[in-house]
């Protein structure tokens, strides 16, 4: 018996093509089932202020007033009437989404005017925080120098107050030292300056070194140019008549000193009395500035606290007013999120209006629909079979 042929003999023989099927869309069905479902829909028909029942009514005679069997040339005067019914909740409901849809927009505009109000107070804020912070920084600096300002009105106190305790002390040390300069000037200074005639070399030199001894020990005390003693030593153990211009020179700057000197502790102890009394009311001076200082200091520290307060009461409504950005912006978000819905709910029912128009005007007898193309399923390939194996004749 001969082998069957097997898969193999088949492997190059192609697959058979995919057939077409022809499926047809009843756009009669379609348009009412859409009509059904705006009927159903919260966010269509159920905007309508209708009754309930009312509403429950029509939809349930949506396929026998607008379905099959229900063309505009086929419909009796009830199914009119309540076709008429049915369009005019559904063009109503179009009217009341075209309303919504236009206050979801001007949500969307006020939201953002209030975002851009908002906005404008925080950048405001933002302003008035820099401005309390550069306030507090100047009160900072007032009370700084004022700080320093009393720190120096304590010393000059303290100063007036020293020289007045100081005074009857300086006063008698200067009454003393004028009767050495005077002392000097007698004992010393004008004998030299005179001329002596010394009765031996011996009796000279113990004399000049006396007198010049009292005039140094006087210079260093008021402090002198040491260079000028050098000039006198040699001008002062001269005679009169042997003395150069430079000897002349040096005694009357000598002569300057201690008469400059003798005048003017002179005049501090004929005015003791009214110098005093000046140095005490440098006193008063000194306190009233010290008070007016501590005060402007107090003052400078109430600003500063008043400048801190301020600045953190800024620094708060800043950060309230970025918050309420913050939230303006989520509150925008929302009303375009609603103003969407909106349109989109208007946008379903002009497509519900169009559903109805075409139900309602339809002839009893529509085009034919376009078929359209639905791929099948590719055949399977065939199974191979296996060999049947021959019989052995000799069997």
């Amino acid at each position: 018996m001969a082998p069957k042929r097997s898969g193999a003999a088949k492997a190059g023989r192609p697959a058979k093509k995919a057939k077409t099927e022809v499926v047809l869309k009843d756009p009669v069905k379609q348009n009412v089932k859409l009509l059904m479902a705006a009927f159903e829909d919260e966010d269509q028909v159920g905007l309508s202020s209708i009754p309930e029942i009312t509403k429950e009514m029509l939809a349930s005679v949506i396929t026998t007033s607008l379905g099959a069997g229900a063309a505009a040339d086929e419909r009796h005067s009830y199914q009119v009437k309540i076709a008429d019914a049915i369009g005019d909740v559904l063009k109503d409901v179009v009217k009341i989404s075209e309303t919504k849809a236009a206050e979801g927009q001007q949500g969307v505009a006020d939201a953002e005017a209030l975002r851009n109000e908002k906005a404008g107070i925080a950048e405001t804020a933002e302003s008035t925080l820099s401005a309390r912070t550069s306030d507090q920084e100047a009160a900072q600096e007032n009370l700084n120098s004022a700080k320093q300002a009393v720190a120096d009105a304590e010393t000059s106190l303290q100063n007036a107050k020293d020289e007045v305790d100081s005074f009857d002390v300086q006063l008698v040390k200067k009454t003393e030292q004028l009767g050495k300069i005077k002392s000097v000037i007698d004992d010393n200074f004008g004998v030299l300056k005179a001329g002596v005639d010394w009765a031996s070399p011996k009796e000279k030199k113990d004399g000049e070194k006396k007198h010049l001894g009292s005039i140094s020990s006087m210079l260093k005390q008021l402090k002198a140019d040491s260079s000028l003693m050098s000039a006198l030593e040699c001008a002062l153990t001269k005679k009169p008549d042997n003395r150069g211009p430079f000897d002349t020179m040096a005694i009357e700057q000598l002569e300057t000193i201690l008469t400059s000197k003798v005048t003017e502790h002179e005049t501090l102890i004929n005015n003791a009395e009214s110098i005093k009394a000046e140095k005490t009311a440098a006193i008063a001076q000194a306190e009233s500035h010290l008070a007016s200082t501590e005060a402007a200091k107090t003052n400078a520290e109430e600003a500063l606290s008043a400048a801190k307060t301020a600045q953190k009461e800024a620094q708060a409504a800043l950060k309230d007013a970025k918050k309420a950005v913050v939230d303006q912006d989520a509150a925008v978000e929302d009303a375009k999120e609603h103003s969407s819905e909106t349109d989109s709910s208007l946008e379903q029912a002009k497509k519900n209006v169009e559903a109805f128009d075409f139900l309602y005007s339809r002839p009893s007898k529509a085009p034919e629909p376009e078929p359209i193309a639905v791929d099948e399923a590719p055949e399977p390939e065939p199974v191979a079979e296996e060999p049947v194996a021959t019989e052995n004749p000799a069997e």
